[in-house]
């Protein structure tokens, strides 16, 4: 019920060793560099689709026939711009993320790593940033804006650096509602 698209400008693969791939079924990848792509990821209505079993081996039981291991050092997508819709409820709605950077380290996909509870994604760390994001509350009253969001999976912190939220102007905002009228500002927060 997902449907998942990418678009890529830029591909960078550095550092493999295709006759290792080839000859000892060994994926040994030292960087990975996708510049700016855009992600859109589209959920869909799955009433009328036919349930099918769920398929619970790990990944790497998944891929071991063909691949002895997979390592890749470095990931990196820088600019990303990620589009959700989700069609699934009464009214669909769109979610619009741009300016987000990811950068994971050491993804391993072995016998061992496929229960290693200090890997997320089978990578040792996974840090994404978010940068100068925009929008509205639920009801319109009120515009937010977030200069900065950085979550590291290592570290399990997330950072987020000045929080905005503005009201409407006073006659628009009592037009709509009769409540507490109120703008903050954070600095930070971690």
């Amino acid at each position: 019920n997902n449907l998942l698209e990418i678009k890529v400008k830029r591909l960078e693969v550095s550092g493999a060793h295709p006759l290792d791939i080839w000859l000892h079924k060994k994926v040994e990848v030292a960087l990975i560099d996708l510049k700016n792509p855009e992600i859109y990821l589209s959920k869909n209505d799955d009433k009328h689709q036919p349930k099918k079993p769920a398929d619970k081996r790990t990944l790497y039981q998944k891929l071991a026939k063909s691949f002895q291991f997979i390592h890749v050092n470095n990931i990196n997508l820088g600019q990303i711009s990620f589009t959700y819709r989700d069609k699934s409820g009464p009214k669909p709605s769109v979610d619009v993320f741009k300016q987000i950077d990811l950068h994971a380290t050491d993804l391993l996909i072995d016998s061992t790593t496929q229960a290693d509870t200090s890997r997320t994604l089978y990578c040792r760390d996974i840090v994404t940033e978010l940068k100068s994001y925009t929008g509205k509350a639920a009801n319109n009253l009120y515009t937010y804006h977030i200069r900065l969001v950085k979550l590291s999976t290592k570290t399990s912190r997330l950072a987020v650096a000045g929080i905005d939220i503005e009201p409407l102007a006073v006659k628009e905002y009592l037009a709509k509602s009769r409540s507490d009228r109120f703008a903050l500002h954070l600095d930070a927060i971690t």
